[in-house]
């Protein structure tokens, strides 16, 4: 089922570390900036997650070389090239996953008070569902910080205003500390939220609850990053300490807020691609402080490597990309001069 079950995850994993203590989230530090990619590992089913308790300063470890699922890549794109945008007139800015043979776009609204979800938009090709939250979702009360709590009830409607599923959070930062990721060491504020979730079929035109579970769901926040991980309990289970997660989603890379790929590498000062979208040709223009030979990797949405382009020292900034047969799509370029790297979210049209 396809509800905003998605746009708390997508949404929610868009919002640097500064220093290993408390810290309050406001409204500038979300990030929303065109281009600014995540990529997140993606667990099924079963894995085994060690939550901790409330209070801080706390340290989660979130390991995902045992986790079993996939990559995932996720981008902030302009609300007027995505193909829902219509339905979303008072949205600030738009995250887009492909999820394999589904594209969802979350739509958000950010106020001084309050990170407000708007709804969703699901392209499968020949299946298309939009969903509009009715109120608005409270994502995130701001300023955040260790105590805050709120609640949000909201239903998902279509287009023609019949409701798809609903929802009922009770929400709570209940822990405070330092989340470790292969991202890195992120500062951080832990949301604890309970949900009933009612999901709805029609029956001679009449709506009818057909599925409705209770769950805990448990988010760690950081500065300018958002959520660098994201647990979610089986159905039935809102014990505070469960083990068994039904999903779990954890920050790999991100370009977001001049995040450098990993801690260990240096970042460009630049990195430009013209023209994006591309039909099949495109030229990287950077920045690097490094000589010597360059590598670009292209990884489409499920983290794989699709092209691979070397370069011996180059003597401008300039290097072309062909793209040969790669089908169009979104995908994520990084570029490696020595010790330095960048990437960029690329279309290929």
């Amino acid at each position: 089922m396809f509800g905003t079950k998605s746009l708390l995850v997508v949404c929610c994993l868009m919002l640097c570390a500064t220093a290993a203590a408390q810290i309050t989230i406001e409204m500038g530090d979300l990030p929303h900036t065109v281009g600014d990619t995540f990529i997140i590992k993606n667990a099924r089913s079963g894995a085994i997650v060690n939550v901790g308790n409330t209070g801080g300063p706390q340290t989660w470890t979130f390991d995902t070389s045992s986790y079993v699922g996939d990559l995932r890549v996720s981008s902030i794109v302009d609300k007027g090239s995505t193909p829902f945008g219509k339905w979303f007139p008072d949205a600030d800015f738009v995250a887009v996953e492909p999820m394999g043979p589904f594209v969802m776009y979350i739509y958000d609204k950010l106020t001084a008070g309050e990170l407000l979800g708007l709804g969703y938009g699901l392209d499968g090709g020949s299946l298309i569902r939009v969903g509009l939250a009715d109120p608005s979702a409270i994502v995130l009360d701001l300023p955040a910080t260790f105590g805050t709590e709120w609640t949000s009830s909201f239903v998902n409607k279509d287009t023609l205003g019949g409701p798809i599923d609903s929802q009922e959070w009770s929400c709570r930062v209940d822990a405070w500390g330092t989340a470790v990721t292969p991202s890195g060491e992120w500062p951080c504020l832990r949301l604890s939220t309970v949900e009933l979730y009612i999901d709805y079929t029609y029956a001679g035109g009449v709506p009818v609850a057909v599925e409705s579970a209770w769950t805990r769901i448990y988010q760690w926040f950081s500065l300018g990053v958002g959520a660098v991980a994201r647990t979610q309990s089986q159905n039935g289970d809102t014990s505070a300490n469960f083990t068994d997660a039904a999903h779990l989603r954890v920050l790999v890379q991100t370009t977001a807020g001049g995040v450098q790929e990993t801690p260990a590498l240096s970042g460009m000062s630049r990195l430009d691609i013209r023209p994006n979208p591309c039909l099949g040709r495109a030229m990287l223009d950077f920045a690097s402080t490094a000589a010597g030979p360059v590598s670009v990797r292209l990884f489409d949405a499920a983290g794989r490597v699709v092209l691979e382009r070397r370069y011996g020292s180059i003597t401008g900034s300039g290097v072309p990309l062909d793209l040969g047969n790669l089908s169009p799509g979104v995908y994520l370029c990084r570029v490696t001069s020595g010790r330095e790297t960048a990437m960029r979210r690329l279309v290929r049209m």
